[in-house]
């Protein structure tokens, strides 16, 4: 939506910087999702976690699989809040109105009539 609407952001420094940070955080967004859908397809698969999530990582005390969570959460629940949180102070609002035209099942003198059984399994209205 922001690509195809050319949002942009002066504090990302214009259009150009702004896409591409869009694009960066899609294709981390991507990237992170394929890893941790892989992880745990293998879990449910094996009935234990892959390997190669278990193995130490740069993290002292973390193993890969929960850097891979660490990063998941960061790009699909904290992130998302902030750029919302974001957008929604600096752009301008949707406004959604909902109408209808009045109902024909008023009467003259502003009363609701009701649906009245005429035999067997119809009803039918008043009016």
């Amino acid at each position: 939506f922001l690509i195809d609407t050319d949002v942009s952001y002066e504090f990302l420094g214009g259009i150009k910087n702004t896409r591409t940070a869009i694009m960066a955080y899609l294709i981390g967004l991507l990237a992170i999702s394929s890893i941790k859908v892989t992880a745990t397809t293998y879990v449910v698969m094996h009935g234990v976690g892959a390997p190669w999530t278990l193995a130490p990582s740069f993290l002292p005390g973390k193993a890969v699989g929960q850097v891979v969570d660490i990063v998941w959460m960061l790009f699909n629940a904290v992130a998302p809040l902030f750029i919302s949180y974001f957008r929604s102070h600096r752009e301008i609002p949707i406004v959604i109105e909902i109408s209808t035209s009045a109902p024909t099942y008023i009467d003259s003198a502003g009363e609701y009539e009701t649906l009245k059984k005429s035999g067997g399994n119809h009803y039918e209205s008043t009016l």
